[in-house]
């Protein structure tokens, strides 16, 4: 009986379970139903399908994957219905294995279409003007980006907008068709697409953006439309296809580097409300002839027609104010230049390297000679230094083995390094040290041991003596009122320094690292000793500095470690920071009460400081600004109203 009753309950059970089964779910697709909602006499919950709104495709049908726990489920299918290659209900791309992606604006009024998934092996593509009756007005940003199979677009008139990048890396792109209704050439649209060889931008254009064609090699015919009005940043850089561009009146603002290496372009007509030339505008043009410059230019930018090795001549406007770093460097046949007299502004390495170079005017409204402005001109014979220039940068006319006859202005005040290096016909030597005119502009006796100059010597330039390592002593007339900077830095021999009445400034690092270097003799009008000027002289034990000197700079006399003692004359307002930092042996210290500061770290590390003998009272004394890292001076013994 038991056994009976107990095959009966699972007998029961399994009719329920199986019961439970069949109840528990009811497709909302229509299918085949599996429970009519009633079992055995009881009313079960039906369950209801979830699908996703997103299309899920094959090459040939497409479908809305479940989203419950019946993942095998599918809603919609059907079969792709393609217009020009692009199926109209799910947007898949016909042979790509991949599908276009709608984005509908907030407001309902548009889409905005994106690649979705892999667009493999796609050539073709017209994007639709519409989807459900709405208006497709943009391209998304990267949309297209590298579907390197790609080779021809057309784009509807309904799109208004296409992103950055949208046609970036498209390397077999050869046609595109860009709506009328365009305004913008966005950054990057263009870039990479190695095969383009020729577009029209359609009229309404205004702007084309940075980047935008760059490395398309094989574009050589582009039309640009007269509405446009700027163009972006390296925009066609590497076109190396282009030989010739017209750009229109209408454009007042190009970026930089616009033909940057642009290898075989010849002529370019620019814009005439152009008001600069910008920097690396036709840098590597190397078969660039012809330019004409609009009156209205008033800068030509860094390195704008550098390396234009085909530049034979070119007409500078009037109006020209500025010429910038490197503007016509290694401009190999550009013979003759006429600088307009309203130039003020010729920046270093402008004409670098124009080796066939043969005159070229500076404007007197030059005050500068910048660094290597004519360095390596070989063939220039003449050329001007205005009366109003104070400064000749380092290398200026270095190797320009043809000049002749310069004359150098009373005004100049330095003289950079190398600036006449190899100006074989305009330098003299003598003592084995090279002048031009009256300066000492370089020493070609590298074995020099005694130096002494010239007389009627008034300047010294720069780093002269920078590789003339056997120096023991050197001797500096009262004649000489400029002196470089660095002119003995760090030559290990020099013992013994005379320096003239003429000077006022020894400047900075001019002895630095002198580590041999024992006595200084300075002459009555010196005023500044600057930052660096004896530092690491770790030999020098005394120095006398005359009673008009007015400011010590920065690190002065930094690791003068041998340095004892030290008299600050009066009249001295200021001691630099780290003047005399490390400056292990200074047991005594002088100073007059001139001094209003003594900047940070001014005597840090001076451990052997004990005396400092002030000629003012206790009370001026604690008025003086002492700043961080003095330990060494605060703790000494101050003996106050010193008489000398």
């Amino acid at each position: 009986m038991k056994r009976k009753i107990l095959l009966i309950a699972l007998l029961l059970s399994t009719i329920l379970c199986f019961t439970l089964a069949l109840a528990a779910c009811t497709p909302s697709d229509g299918g085949d139903d599996l429970n009519n909602g009633e079992q055995g006499g009881q009313t079960t919950d039906e369950h209801t399908h979830t699908f996703d709104t997103e299309w899920i495709y094959d090459e040939d049908s497409h479908w809305h994957a479940a989203t419950c726990e019946h993942a095998d489920e599918v809603a919609d299918k059907g079969e792709h219905t393609f217009e020009n290659n692009v199926c109209t209900i799910c947007g898949y791309v016909y042979g790509s294995g991949g599908a276009l992606q709608y984005e509908l604006s907030d407001d309902g009024s548009y889409y905005t279409v994106s690649k979705s998934g892999y667009l493999l092996n796609v050539t073709s593509m017209t994007i639709p003007a519409y989807r459900d009756g709405i208006p497709v007005k943009a391209l998304a940003d990267y949309a297209f980006d590298e579907v390197t199979s790609l080779q021809s677009i057309v784009i509807p008139d309904t799109v208004t907008s296409i992103g950055h990048d949208a046609l970036r890396m498209c390397y077999s792109l050869t046609d595109v068709d860009l709506p009328e209704s365009l305004t913008r050439i966005s950054d990057y649209m263009f870039y990479g697409c190695g095969s383009l060889s020729n577009l029209t931008i359609p009229d309404g254009v205004t702007e084309i953006g940075d980047y935008a064609f760059t490395y398309c090699y094989s574009l050589a015919d582009i039309d640009l439309p007269d509405t446009l009005k700027t163009i972006g940043s390296h925009a066609f850089e590497e076109c190396a296809s282009l030989t010739s561009m017209r750009i229109p009146d209408s454009v007042t603002s190009i970026a930089s580097g616009l033909f940057f290496s642009c290898t075989n372009l010849e002529e370019v007509t620019l814009p005439s409300g152009l008001t600069s030339i910008s920097r690396q505008m036709f840098y590597n043009c190397i078969y660039l002839t012809n330019v004409d410059i609009p009156d209205g230019v008033t800068e030509i930018g860094d390195s704008a027609f550098d390396a234009c090795g085909a530049l034979e001549s070119i007409e500078l406007p009037d109006g020209l104010t500025t010429i910038q770093y490197r503007a016509f460097s290694n401009c190999s046949l550009l013979a003759e230049i006429n600088i307009p007299e309203s130039v003020t502004s010729i920046g270093a390495a402008a004409f670098e390297r124009c080796t066939s170079l043969v005159s070229a005017n500076i404007p007197q409204g030059v005050t500068v000679i910048e660094d290597g402005i004519f360095s390596g001109c070989t063939s220039l014979v003449h050329t001007n230094i205005p009366d109003g220039v104070t400064k000749i940068g380092g290398s200026a006319f270095e190797s320009c083995t043809s000049l002749e006859n310069i004359e150098l202005p009373d005004g100049i005040t330095s003289i950079g390094w190398r600036a006449f290096e190899g100006c074989v016909n305009i330098v003299e030597s003598e003592n084995g040290i090279e002048y031009v005119n009256n300066w000492a502009v370089g020493c070609n006796d590298s074995s020099i041991t005694e130096v002494n100059f010239r007389d009627d010597t008034i300047g010294i330039a720069d780093d002269i003596f920078s590789f003339a390592h056997d120096i023991e002593s050197v001797n500096i007339p009262d004649s000489v009122i400029y002196i470089g900077d660095r002119l003995f830095g760090a030559n290990s021999s020099i013992k013994r320094v005379t320096i003239g009445s003429g000077i006022t400034a020894i400047g900075d690092s001019m002895f630095g690292a002198c580590t041999s270097l024992e006595t200084v003799v300075l002459s009555d009008g010196l005023k500044n000793i600057g930052d660096n000027a004896f530092w690491a002289c770790t030999s020098l034990k005394t120095i006398v500095l005359p009673d008009s000197v007015e400011s010590i700079g920065d690190e002065a006399f930094r690791t003068c470690t041998s340095l004892e003692t030290i008299v600050l004359p009066d009249g001295v307002k200021s001691i630099g920071d780290g003047a005399f930092y490390s400056c292990s042996s200074l047991e005594t210290i002088v100073l007059y009460d001139s001094i209003e500061i003594i900047e940070d770290d001014a005597f840090l590390a001076c451990s052997a400081l004990k005396t400092v003998y002030y000629t003012g009272t206790k009370e001026q004394w604690e008025q003086i600004e002492i700043g961080d890292g003095n330990d060494s001076i605060t703790g000494a013994e101050v003996k106050y109203e010193f008489q000398g």
